[in-house]
């Protein structure tokens, strides 16, 4: 899980421990916007942010609206383009590549998963 990772990078940039709260019961997105509404409605927040990658933003933010919680979206960890092939191997396959494809994948599908579980 991630929660404790972020937790430690928090306080070790000054938050107090007391002050992060957090959600490490879910399994996925879905599950994470059902078990932050309930955080957010207990604490009685108002205004939360959505904080996660770029990429996932889109169906985060999916998943936040089913679940019935209005978020602010703050994307991190934008991708951006490369520098254009200058060498015809440039074109060719690589694991980096394949990687980003497959998070491409892992989104569309789960986009497409939100969409049509409404």
């Amino acid at each position: 899980p991630e929660a404790p990772v972020i937790r430690r990078f928090l306080v070790d940039l000054g938050v107090e421990e007391s002050q992060v709260l957090l959600e490490s019961q879910s399994r996925d997105t879905r599950e994470n916007a059902l078990y932050c509404r309930d955080i957010v409605m207990q604490r009685g927040f108002r205004h939360p942010l959505l904080v996660t990658s770029a990429y996932h933003m889109r169906r985060s933010l999916l998943a936040f609206q089913q679940a019935g919680m209005p978020v602010t979206p703050v994307p991190t960890q934008f991708m951006a383009g490369g520098a254009p092939p200058s060498h015809w191997t440039d074109c060719l396959p690589n694991a980096g590549a394949l990687s980003s494809t497959a998070t491409a994948l892992k989104e569309y599908l789960g986009l497409l998963f939100y969409r049509i579980s409404r």
